[in-house]
């Protein structure tokens, strides 16, 4: 009986401390595999599909930046384009004028209501007319043509006629015919006048009224002048209702329109050169 009872008090003496060591290490397993899986979690791996997204993105990043780095290298190489594009955009403020080219090929007068900006390679100038605070038509002038010779005194009328400097005043309407054939237009009539001492070819044009309606339909005329050596074209376009008006502007800047001082000063020099 004794030695049944000593028995029976061991082994539940040994179950007793058994208990602890058990929960503990139950504990610990449990831990373990918690923090293993967070473990894989935070080590998740993203699909290819992104993957591919995220190398697209890089790559048109970094073309977005070396166009970047390329235009400014370009600015920086032609320090002319960033000096007239200041220029042109404090023209864009003025109504009106006296506006001087900024490489020196012409000088003239803006009437009131026209800002002007030269294009980014300086060969043409556009201009936007406004009257009533909202814009009623634009403008451009640009060289076309050198001259060929000169109108003298001695030249037949006939001859006059058919030429402006030399130029074939065919081959000037067939710049407007070409343009009209391009924006569905049509050549309304031509003739030569005399504009405050300027030999002038006009070319008068029409094109219709846009398809939704939103542009009425527009008189396009185009002036044709020479002006030390150079033909110059101011085409001018406004709705029907204004072209007299920006007809009458128009001649005001064919009257106006000469070489700026910087390029008649150096004109002489490289004549003695020659």
């Amino acid at each position: 009986m004794l030695r049944a009872a000593a028995l029976s008090l061991l082994m539940l003496f040994s179950v007793v401390t058994m208990l602890p060591l058990t929960s503990s290490s139950a504990h610990n397993n449990e831990g373990s595999s918690a923090s293993s899986s967070s473990r894989k979690k935070r080590l998740r791996r993203h699909s290819r599909a992104w993957w591919r997204r995220y190398r697209a993105r890089l790559r048109r990043k970094r073309a977005a930046l070396a166009r970047q780095r390329a235009l400014q290298a370009l600015q920086a190489q032609n320090p002319e384009t960033a000096a007239a594009a200041k220029l042109d955009d404090s023209a864009m403020s003025k109504s009106g004028g006296v506006y001087n080219h900024p490489r020196g090929l012409w000088s003239m007068t803006m009437p009131n209501g026209w800002t002007g900006r030269t294009a980014s390679d300086g060969s043409e100038m556009k201009f936007r007319i406004s009257a009533d605070g909202r814009t009623t038509g634009q403008a451009t002038l640009s060289v076309v043509a050198m001259a060929n010779g000169s109108d003298a005194a001695g030249v037949t009328k006939r001859k006059q006629s058919q030429t402006l400097s030399g130029v074939p005043v065919t081959a000037l309407r067939r710049t407007v015919i070409d343009r009209m054939v391009k924006e569905n237009g049509w050549v309304v009539n031509d003739f030569q006048k005399e504009i405050n001492g300027h030999r002038v070819f006009v070319v008068q044009a029409q094109t219709p009224a846009s398809a939704d309606g939103r542009t009425p339909p527009q008189a396009q005329t185009y002036y044709f002048t020479e002006v030390d050596g150079r033909i110059y074209s101011l085409a001018t376009s406004a709705p029907v209702e204004a072209s007299e008006r920006v007809a009458a502007q128009s001649e005001q800047v064919v009257t106006s329109l000469r070489t700026s001082n910087r390029s008649s000063s150096s004109a002489p020099t490289e004549a003695a050169k020659r």
